[in-house]
Order: structure tokens, then sequence, then C-alpha cells
């Protein structure tokens, strides 16, 4: 993907599908980065994996008629052995009714000015390597988008939350995380997105890690954060998600063992990557946690279609995409501490 620019107060900038071309390449010109035709991204200023994560995915997908083969777009995680946790920004349309859509929210992504359809993208997870390359592909059965999904919900995006169904597999994987870490907490990011904010830097295969802490949610105030998102501090002002990080796993270690549990997933920023806290999505909310449990297990309807907010209907000849019933309003974490 692009670099990412500074975005006006409550407009802020999703960390969203990858596109890395060069200045006037072509789509195919950005595939050509990597042995088998696909670009390689990774966090910036992070460093490759400390230990083996089993969980960790990659959101693909195959657009012929648009020239895009094996594309990453995301990142993801592993939370059942058939079910993955991302971002919803990355598989839904942006909606013409949200003006931010357009402008200072997305910056000047070649895909906004000649989009693809999201109907248009065979999606694929590929899981079971740290290396997007290899690794096992698995065909996306369905997506379900939170309810509370909204591009531009008020001041900013809310509820940025999708599960993707897959094939089950053997690979561990991750925990979602028992509580909602408190400000302060460290915790851990990882991501197949861009190392450098002009995407000029090198493009490894392999994903990154970059350790951080929570911060006072009136850090991310510009990236419209709500009482259901978590501020991630971006350390020494120059680290942090950057494209192609959207929807990766924020992690919480897990008491006296190597375990690390999912407590977010990666959202949007302020501006530049690696200059502004990021948003993640608090799944370790009950909330959250709860709609998650509740769709994987079958106890929601999951066949309602999108609303125009989320980006509209999508008949995918793939892998339908759906979204559930409205959920009751939270009663917890009112106040978001966006004051003093």
């Amino acid at each position: 993907m692009i670099p990412l620019r500074r975005a006006a107060r409550a407009a802020a900038v999703l960390i969203a599908p990858a596109l890395v071309a060069g200045p006037g390449a072509s789509p195919a010109a950005a595939q050509s980065t990597s042995p088998d035709g696909d670009v390689s991204i990774q966090v910036v200023g992070g460093h490759p994996a400390s230990q083996v994560y089993e969980g960790i995915a990659s959101l693909q997908y195959d657009a012929p008629a648009y020239g895009r083969l094996g594309w990453t777009t995301c990142t993801a995680s592993m939370i059942e052995r058939g079910w993955v946790v991302l971002a919803a920004h990355c598989a839904t349309n942006i909606p013409a009714l949200a003006p931010a859509a357009t402008g200072s929210m997305f910056g000047t992504l070649d895909e906004r000015a000649a989009p693809i359809p999201t109907a248009a993208k065979q999606f694929s997870v590929r899981v079971g390597s740290h290396d997007r390359t290899r690794g096992v592909v698995l065909p996306v059965r369905r997506f379900v988008v939170h309810p509370g999904w909204d591009w531009a919900s008020g001041d900013g995006p809310a509820e940025d939350v999708l599960l993707a169904q897959v094939e089950q597999q053997e690979f561990a994987p991750f925990e979602i995380a028992a509580k909602v870490p408190a400000v302060g907490e460290r915790v851990r990011l990882l991501g197949f997105g861009l190392t450098s904010p002009d995407a000029s830097g090198t493009l490894p295969r392999f994903v990154q890690e970059l350790d951080s802490t929570v911060v006072a949610a009136r850090r991310c105030r510009d990236s419209a954060i709500t009482a259901l998102d978590l501020c991630v501090l971006n350390p020494h002002g120059t680290a942090g998600v950057c494209n192609g990080d959207s929807g990766g796993p924020l992690l919480t270690k897990i008491a006296g063992t190597r375990r690390w549990a999912v407590v977010g997933v990666s959202s949007r920023t302020a501006g530049d990557c690696g200059q502004y806290p990021a948003v993640y999505t608090s799944i370790a909310d009950p909330q959250h946690r709860r709609w998650i449990y509740d769709v994987m297990a079958g106890r929601l309807d999951t066949t309602l279609p999108l609303t125009p907010a989320q980006g509209g209907a999508i008949t995918s000849p793939y892998a339908p995409i759906t979204t559930t019933g409205p959920l009751p309003k939270p009663t917890h974490r009112a106040d978001v501490g966006l004051a003093g």
C-alpha cells in the first residue's frame, strides 16, 4: 500500500488493503517483488517474529479481470480451527455515502481511484507459516461482518471486526484474551504490513512483531477512537502499523506461559505509518467477544445483507459476505477518557 498521510480531525486513516506499487507502476508490476509474483510487506520499525505463532495468517485474493493473482491485502488471526478474525474494512466496499471515505480518511490509493469491487475478489487465507508465500491456502467460505461496523459513523469508523470461515486445520489458533488490557499494559503487534511509510524500503516476506504499550484513549482522539477500541503507542514516534497490517492481531502475554492471546485487530491511525498511535478494535471487549463466539457457534442469524453504511450488499460468486442483527448497546466503558 502507499503511504498514509495526516488526516483531518475525526477522519482517521484505515490501515487498509495493501497496494505496494511504486510511482506510476501498474498493479501487475507491484506483484513482481517476490519469487512467486506476490508482494511482501511488513510492520514499520518491527523485527522478525521471535517465536512461532501458528495462528498468524494473511488475507489474499485473486481478481483476474483486474490483473491480480495472490494479492495480499490484510493480516489476520486464526482464533478457532476454521475461523479467522480481522478488520471489516478488509472485505467491504467503501460506500459513496461517506464523504470521508474518498478524502483524508484513506489517502490516494490507486485501488480507490479505480476500485475493484469486493464481489470480483476470490478471497483466501494463507496460514501455517510466518512466510506469506508458504503455508496452506484456505479458500474463504463466508465472511460475517460485525453489525456495528460503519465506515463513517458519527466522528469516524466503528466496530471494525470481521470473521472469515475457512476449512478446519490443525494449526494452533490464538486464544481471545479474557480481559481488556489497561493503560500502561505491555502488548505486542504482528503484521505483514509495509516497513517504510513511503513504500521505498525492502519488502521481506516474513511476519514482523513489535512490542508496544496501551495508552490513554485521548492519544488517539484524531483517529476517531470509540469506547470499544484500544489506543496503542507508536514506540519512539517512528514505529508502528502500516498498510497491510490491517486486521492483524494485538497480543497480550498469557501469564506463566510463552503463549499470547489476541486482544484486538488493527484498524486505523491518524496519519503516516509509525508517526501516530494506532487504534485497535478490542475483541477482548465482552460485547465483541460474545458476538464472535455466538457467530462461530451458530447462535446468530448470519444471513443479513450489509447495510449502506457497511458498504452495501455484496453478491459474491465465491463466498457470502453478510452481517447479523444489531446488538444491544454496551453498558460498559462508556467513558473512553478523551478529555484531559
